[in-house]
């Protein structure tokens, strides 16, 4: 096994088309190993909608649909039914809807008291 071939020529094949990848080559740059596969994956946590009014909404609250929600917060709920234990059939969808509102509640609610506190703190000075 190479461990750079940038550096070693003796051990380049002449006659071949292309070079041995050596150890380094396998690592460094856009398509080694770190870049392309270990660091991060793409993930779509964005949703496409319409804004409408509701009277139930206070002003600081915002409607979000339910196949969007789901999609947004699939890892989280799918948490908690793991926590509940084994779900047959089609009770799986009825406790999946009854989880969703309170986990988007919570991951709602945890920025906006953090945010909230920042204001005020910045308002003190």
């Amino acid at each position: 096994m190479l461990i750079d071939a940038a550096k070693s020529t003796k051990n380049k094949r002449k006659s071949a088309k292309r070079t041995p990848r050596s150890l380094s080559d396998l690592l460094r740059g856009k398509k080694g190993r770190f870049r392309r596969n270990l660091l991060g994956k793409r993930v779509d946590y964005s949703g496409r909608s319409a804004i409408v009014v509701g009277p139930e909404l206070k002003l600081n609250e915002v409607g979000l649909p339910k196949e969007i929600a789901l999609e947004m917060y699939r890892p989280f709920v799918l948490r908690e039914l793991m926590m509940i234990g084994p779900i047959i059939g089609s009770t799986k969808f009825m406790i999946f809807w009854k989880k969703l509102p309170k986990i988007v509640i919570f991951f709602l609610t945890v920025p906006r008291l953090f945010i909230n506190f920042l204001f005020r703190l910045s308002n003190q000075n």
